[in-house]
């Protein structure tokens, strides 16, 4: 939500993910954020690892762009076809695309890794992404996320506060 200058409010802009995340959950947690210019958009997150993950590298001077929830049709060994779900796909600066994939560490095990690297395979393959990264919790700066929350939290105008604020640059 942003407040106009004239007091009126300005919702943010639906979701653009290829599926819902539930927000209801007795077995993880869920959320929603709002990032972006003006009234920015809803990004669904399935877990605090990605959103503070998806936070971060919307803060990131060289991520352009952010998507969640970003469908991928994949094959396996069989030709059997099945529905993949990046959690995120960063668009860079230099226009490159990587797709990330936020999974506690304990849960990253050789056999999703596998699975993944098939997956990556085929969407780079197809030009959709030029990488996938797998993120957990020991990949994310403590500071970073911290930092960003911060630039999160003041990330509207506020002209009052700042009339209020000492000046740096001089009287």
């Amino acid at each position: 939500m942003q407040i106009l200058p004239n007091g009126d409010i300005q919702l943010p802009a639906l979701s653009i993910a290829d599926r819902d995340v539930p927000l209801a959950s007795k077995g993880h947690f869920s959320g929603h954020l709002v990032i972006g210019d003006g009234a920015g958009r809803i990004t669904q997150t399935e877990s605090h690892l990605e959103m503070n993950g998806i936070l971060c590298l919307h803060y990131r001077p060289d991520v352009r762009e952010m998507r969640e929830q970003v469908r991928f049709d994949w094959f396996d060994e069989n030709g059997e076809i099945f529905s993949h779900y990046f959690d995120c796909v960063a668009i860079h600066q230099d226009g490159t695309k990587i797709a990330y994939a936020f999974k506690a560490a304990r849960f990253a095990t050789r056999k999703f890794v596998r699975k993944l690297g098939v997956i990556r395979a085929q969407a780079v393959a197809l030009n959709v992404i030029d990488d996938l990264r797998v993120v957990t919790e020991h990949d994310l700066d403590p500071t970073e996320v911290h930092n960003a929350w911060l630039l999160h939290g003041m990330r509207h105008p506020d002209p009052e506060a700042d009339a209020r604020a000492p000046c740096l640059d001089g009287p």
